[in-house]
């Protein structure tokens, strides 16, 4: 007897209070990010390899595996990052649209990890918020692939849980060199990659809502959860509701 077990569905709903970012760069799975350079690539090619070989990373099962789950978020306006030498512990930013914000946490936070002088270390604040249906995990990682000069920009992964938590900014690190640097992130260069960690089917879901509205989902999920305690008290909490919120 065959079984036909039909996959569940995992909601993730997007929300912003920006029009041009809501028309322009909506939250979309991650394979409509395929690189550039990967599309480019002829379906085909044989190739003079020992032992054999005919398949170029257009035929990567790794890659397009991994483009086949979960969401980008991409870069919402232009920013350019002028990164003081090493040595130094400088750097100034702007974006285009003159709204965008960053933070800058103290080294404190972060101990002997990434030394100011060698590290630039800075969290653009995102005008999305995300809520997911159930309480799963998602990895957060840069989408490596997607960009030119990797070695120039990390973003850091980490895992998160949008069911309790629903902040989207980006905490990434500019490596300092011999120099200062300057550093362009493009409108809609893909910032970070989001896998949930089931094989529930996913279902995205954008949302324009008012400053007000947005504000209020902020606050009714406690986006300010950074750290680990906080995080698990908000959790154990939310778990015993018998509404299942």
């Amino acid at each position: 007897m065959l079984f036909n077990f039909k996959k569940k569905k995992l909601i993730l709903d997007c929300f912003t209070y920006r029009p041009d970012t809501f028309n322009l760069q909506p939250i979309q799975k991650a394979n409509k990010f395929y690189p550039k350079w990967w599309s480019e690539l002829p379906s085909y090619k044989s190739l003079n390899i020992p032992f054999g070989g005919s398949r170029n990373m257009r035929g990567c099962v790794g890659l397009t595996q991994l483009y086949s789950k979960g969401v980008i978020l991409p870069m919402w306006v232009d920013g350019g990052f002028t990164i003081a030498a090493k040595g130094n512990d400088a750097c100034h930013v702007e974006f285009v649209d003159n709204h965008t914000q960053l933070e800058i946490h103290a080294t404190e936070q972060r101990g002997s990890y990434l030394n100011p002088t060698d590290y630039q270390a800075l969290k653009i604040t995102s005008p999305w918020l995300f809520k997911c249906s159930k309480p799963i995990s998602w990895v957060w990682q840069q989408p490596v692939w997607n960009y030119d000069k990797p070695e120039e920009i990390l973003i850091l992964p980490a895992i998160l849980d949008y069911h309790y938590n629903t902040t989207t900014n980006i905490n990434m690190v500019f490596p300092r060199a011999v120099t200062p640097q300057e550093i362009i992130l493009k409108f809609g260069t893909p910032l970070v990659h989001l896998i949930p960690m089931t094989e529930d089917t996913l279902e995205v879901r954008n949302h324009l809502v008012s400053r007000e509205e947005y504000d209020k989902i902020d606050s009714a999920n406690n986006a300010s959860i950074s750290f680990t305690n906080s995080y698990a008290k908000r959790k154990k909490i939310l778990s015993k509701c018998p509404m299942g919120h």
